[in-house]
C-alpha cells in the first residue's frame, strides 16, 4: 500500500464467509489492509485468475450464470423485499432511489457517508446526485479521486483519501465533512464494461466503538460490489431519465447537476378550444402590428430589425433574444388566433434557452437565428403565404428548439461510438430525433405547454409539424431536398396546397443553414 490507497483486487468468499444478506444483523469482519493472513486475504491467494480480473474492475454488471458458476455464494445473497421494489420499480422517483441506495450502503458498510455520482459523458461531468448533507453538485469529470475512479474504471480503497494524488478538498472546504477512509465503486455501462456511467462511493468507515476511525475492508468492498450487481439495471434508467429531464427542464440547477427529484407544480390549468386554421393576414409582407411587451423600449424594437437580413444575433444578449420571441409569434398571429398564454409562452421560451448547451456553434444563438430566418422567409416570400397560423406556430416552435440539447458531437461519431442516443435511435437522424423528443417533452410539461388551449386534433398537428421539420434539419436530406427544388422550378409540380410540409421543411432546412 502505498501513500494509504490500496487499490482492490477482490474475491468472493467461499460458503461460510458473512457476506451481505440485506439484514441488519449481517457481520462484515474488518480486515487489515496489510495483513496476509486474514481470512479474506488467505482466500484472495487461492482464488482463480478469472475471479480476480472479474474483481478488479469492479464489475457490477456480470452475467448472472456466470456469477453463480464463479461463486456458491449468491446463494445466500438476499437482500430485503423492500429494497428490492424500491429499486426495481419504474414508479420510483431519482430522490428516493437514491436515498435507498445511500441508505443501504452506509448499513451493510458501516459508512458515517455515501454519495451516488451519475457521469455525463456529452458534458464531461460528474454529477453527485445524493448525499447526506450536500446539495447536488457537479464538477469535470476528470477531477477528485471520483474522478480517477471514472476514468481508471477501477474500485479504490484509502485508508486515508487526503492522501491520494487525486484527492480535491473543494467539497470538503465547502461542507465542513471531513473524509479519511474511502471506498469507491465504478458503475459499469450495462452494454459496454468499458465504460463507467457512475460512482458509489462510502466514506468514513464506523469503528466498533463508534468513532470514525475505521478502514474499510476487503470484505466491505466484496460486499458494495454484491450491491452494486443487484442495482444495475435500475442505476443504468435511473441515470439515463435523470439526464434527459436535465436536458429538458427548466431549472438552471437542474441542467447542471441533473437532480430533478419531482415535477414542478403547474401554475395554472388551461381550457382548451380549437385554434383557427386561417391565413396569415394577407400573405406574405402582411404581419399585422408589432405590440410591444412593457419591458422593451421602443428603441430597442426598432433596432432589433428581427423581420430583416441584417439581424445580427450576437449583438443581443440571451435574455434579450429570448424576450424577442413572444413579439414574433404576437406579430406572425399565432397568439391571439391560437391562444397562446403569455406567461406560458415565456416559460416554455426560457426552457428552450436553457436546454441549450454553451456549444461553440449549436447553442441558443443559433436556434433563435434559425427561427428569425424562418420569420423573414414567412414575412417575406409569397410562397409560404398559404401556412395557416397553426403551421406556422408548429414551424416556429420546431426552428427555435431545433438543436435543443445538442451534445456538440455529430450523427456519425454517435453512431460510431456506440452512445447510448445511437441506441435508442437506431443509428437515424440520432440527434434530430432526440431534439424532437426534447420538444415534445416540453410542450407536455403544464408549465410550458403553449399548445394547451388547442383542441387534441390541433395539437397532435402541432406535433407532427414540429417533428418533420426538426428531421429535415438532418444534412442527410440535403441533396434530396435540393433536387425536389430544382424540379419544381418553372414547372407545376409543386401544388402549394398539398405540399406545405414540404415547404415548411425547405424553410426550416434553410433558415438553419443560414444561421452559421
Amino acid at each position: 500500500m502505498g501513500n494509504g490507497v490500496n487499490r482492490i483486487s477482490l474475491s468472493l468468499e467461499r460458503p461460510g464467509h458473512p457476506s451481505y444478506s440485506g439484514h441488519a444483523d449481517s457481520p462484515v469482519h474488518a480486515c487489515s489492509k496489510n495483513s496476509t493472513s486474514s481470512p479474506v486475504a488467505a482466500e484472495m491467494s487461492s482464488a482463480s485468475s478469472s475471479m480476480r480480473d472479474f474483481a478488479r474492475a469492479a464489475n457490477p454488471f456480470r452475467n448472472w450464470g456466470t456469477w453463480f458458476k464463479a461463486s456458491e455464494e449468491l446463494v445466500g445473497f438476499r437482500p430485503t423485499v423492500d429494497f428490492l421494489h424500491t429499486i426495481s420499480s419504474d414508479n420510483t422517483c431519482l430522490e428516493k432511489y437514491v436515498k435507498t441506495i445511500i441508505g443501504e450502503v452506509m448499513r451493510v458498510l458501516d459508512a458515517d457517508r455515501c454519495s451516488i455520482f451519475f457521469v455525463n459523458e456529452v458534458r464531461k461531468e460528474v454529477l453527485c446526485v445524493g448525499s447526506i448533507d450536500l446539495a447536488p453538485f457537479s464538477m469535470p469529470w476528470d477531477k477528485g479521486v471520483v474522478g480517477a475512479v471514472v476514468h481508471q474504471g477501477d474500485m479504490l480503497n484509502l485508508a486515508d483519501a487526503h492522501l491520494h494524488r487525486s484527492f480535491d478538498n473543494t467539497v470538503e472546504k465547502q461542507s465542513g465533512y471531513v473524509s479519511k477512509a474511502l471506498l469507491c465503486l465504478p458503475i459499469k455501462h450495462v452494454l459496454n464494461m468499458e465504460r463507467t456511467i457512475g460512482v458509489i462511493q462510502a466514506l468514513n468507515k464506523r469503528s466498533p466503538n463508534g468513532k470514525l476511525d475505521g478502514e474499510f475492508s476487503e470484505q466491505d468492498a466484496v460486499e458494495l460490489a454484491k450491491l452494486a450487481l443487484v442495482i444495475g439495471d435500475s442505476f443504468y434508467r435511473q441515470r439515463w431519465m435523470a439526464l434527459e429531464r436535465a436536458v429538458s427542464s427548466s431549472d438552471t440547477q437542474v441542467r447542471s447537476v441533473v437532480a430533478y427529484h419531482g415535477a414542478q407544480s403547474a401554475q395554472q390549468s388551461c381550457s382548451r378550444s380549437s385554434c383557427q386554421g386561417s391565413r396569415l393576414n394577407g400573405g406574405a409582407n402582411n404581419f399585422g402590428s408589432l405590440q410591444v411587451d412593457s419591458s422593451w423600449e421602443s428603441e430597442d424594437i426598432a433596432n432589433a430589425e428581427v423581420a430583416s437580413l441584417d439581424f445580427d444575433v450576437l449583438a443581443y444578449s440571451e435574455v434579450r433574444l429570448e424576450q424577442l420571441v413572444p413579439l414574433m409569434l404576437q406579430q406572425a398571429g399565432c397568439s391571439e388566433h391560437c391562444r397562446l398564454a403569455d406567461d406560458c409562452v415565456q416559460r416554455w421560451v426560457e426552457a428552450v434557452r436553457l436546454g441549450y448547451y454553451s456549444n461553440p456553434f449549436h447553442n441558443w444563438a443559433h436556434g433563435f437565428s434559425a427561427l428569425q430566418m424562418c420569420f423573414y422567409q414567412l414575412r417575406s416570400e409569397e410562397a409560404f403565404s398559404s401556412f395557416s397560423h397553426l403551421d406556422t406556430l408548429g414551424l416556429f416552435i420546431a426552428a427555435l428548439s431545433h438543436d435543443i440539447g445538442h451534445p456538440g458531437l455529430t450523427n456519425s461519431f454517435l453512431v460510431n461510438s456506440c452512445d447510448e442516443l445511437a441506441m435508442r435511435y437506431n443509428d437515424v437522424s440520432v440527434l434530430e430525433n432526440h431534439h424532437a423528443s426534447l420538444a415534445c417533452q416540453l410542450l407536455q410539461k403544464k408549465e410550458t405547454a403553449i399548445c394547451s388551449e388547442l383542441d387534441q386534433a390541433s395539437q397532435k398537428s402541432i406535433r407532427r409539424i414540429m417533428i418533420a421539420c426538426i428531421l429535415a434539419t438532418d444534412m442527410n436530406i440535403h441533396t434530396d431536398l435540393c433536387r425536389k427544388i430544382a424540379a419544381c422550378m418553372g414547372s407545376e409540380e409543386l401544388n402549394v396546397g398539398h405540399d406545405k410540409q414540404f415547404l415548411m421543411n425547405v424553410c426550416i432546412h434553410t433558415s438553419d443553414l443560414s444561421a452559421q
